[in-house]
């Protein structure tokens, strides 16, 4: 429980906890992926795909982080249509524009390999701006939104 006084203490302790563990459960599935590559296809060249996993992971945990917690310091009960909303938009692929997508479900599809040409062999990987840009303001929003929910209230 928060006490008036370490009210900031505890907003700050409880999303580097909360981006520890999702650190840690995001890490398991690409490690093993990683140790698949490497058994099955003799693939070591994990460093191309790290900026990608950044930009993919930390950007939407740090977007979704900060709305939650400033979404439950406006009314605790907003945060339960708050998850199936995320968890629809996770899962779910609304065919939203690269630049508004969260979770970046259009970024890389089957359409895209038929626009490329690129059926059999690895799809040429580049990050277009308007994406890194997008990710750069998600990024910024959820920040801010972290920053407005750990403020001092008035009352």
């Amino acid at each position: 429980m928060c006490h008036a006084d370490n009210r900031i203490k505890c907003f700050l302790n409880s999303p580097l906890l909360i981006t520890a563990v999702f650190i840690f459960a995001a890490s398991l599935p690409i490690l093993l992926s990683f140790v698949y590559y490497a058994y099955y296809f003799n693939f070591y060249a994990y460093a191309e795909f790290m900026l990608s996993l950044l930009l993919f992971l930390l950007t939407s945990q740090v977007f979704v982080l900060g709305l939650a917690l400033a979404v439950g310091r406006i009314n605790s009960r907003l945060l339960y249509p708050l998850l199936p909303l995320m968890l629809f938009l996770g899962f779910f692929n609304p065919r939203f524009p690269v630049w508004v997508d969260i979770f970046g479900n259009n970024f890389l599809s089957w359409p895209l390999r038929w626009y490329l040409g690129v059926m059999e062999s690895p799809i040429p990987y580049t990050l277009p701006e308007d994406f890194l840009y997008s990710r750069l303001i998600f990024s910024f929003m959820g920040a801010a939104l972290l920053a407005l929910a750990c403020r001092k209230s008035k009352t």
